[in-house]
């Protein structure tokens, strides 16, 4: 398949790749066919072609954007539901680190945007349904602006990292299993101290 626009929209809609590593090469071949859509309709700007010319392959290249907006959907529903496994501790600490293992040829920033699609369907829809109207083509870049932008803005000091949230939790549970368990010729006043010494180290 090198084409999006050899077959009916609805074709693909109902017969998308049902594995992670097939939906990443559809879209890849569909934003080669989304860019020599483009072309198409600036050549016909260009050679001043009839209206209706132009038209029909501003449709098509909204109907290529839709497909690829549905694939990405289905990639962040498929990554989304991959189980992180260990890969080691955090450095510094022997607390275990998890990670997803992400299929060949997808980023992590692919992945984080494809999530971000599946978790927001309201926000693809809206942007679909925008592109029609003004004319224009729906992509994931204006999904994902559309969904940072009703997002508030988190005060700096609430940002926590994915990473430190994970660290956070282990060594809570490691603390809480140590204080039942081994810990218990330790005086509060020592572990404190200690905890102070954490807090001097995040505060560096």
């Amino acid at each position: 398949m090198h084409d999006l626009t050899e077959y009916p929209v609805n074709e693909y809609k109902e017969n998308l790749p049902t594995t992670a590593e097939d939906l990443q090469k559809f879209i890849l071949i569909g934003k080669e066919s989304l860019k020599a859509q483009k072309a198409k309709i600036r050549a016909i700007e260009k050679a001043n072609m009839a209206l209706a010319a132009k038209e029909a392959a501003l449709l098509d290249t909204q109907d290529i954007a839709d497909i690829l907006l549905d694939a990405e959907v289905k990639l962040g529903e498929m990554l989304e539901a991959i189980e992180p496994k260990y890969v080691g501790s955090i450095p510094g600490t022997h607390v275990p680190k998890q990670e997803k293992t992400l299929p060949s040829g997808i980023t992590k920033k692919q992945s984080h945007e494809a999530q971000e699609l599946a978790r927001n369907p309201e926000a693809v829809a809206e942007a679909k349904e925008e592109a029609r109207k003004k004319g224009k083509v729906a992509t994931s870049s204006d999904v994902i602006a559309k969904i940072r932008k009703k997002k508030p803005p988190k005060p700096k000091e609430e940002i926590i990292s994915e990473e430190f949230k994970e660290a956070y939790e282990h060594l809570l549970r490691e603390i809480k299993n140590a204080k039942a368990l081994k810990w218990r010729t330790t005086s509060k006043r020592t572990a404190l101290k200690h905890v102070g010494i954490l807090k001097d180290i995040i505060m560096i």
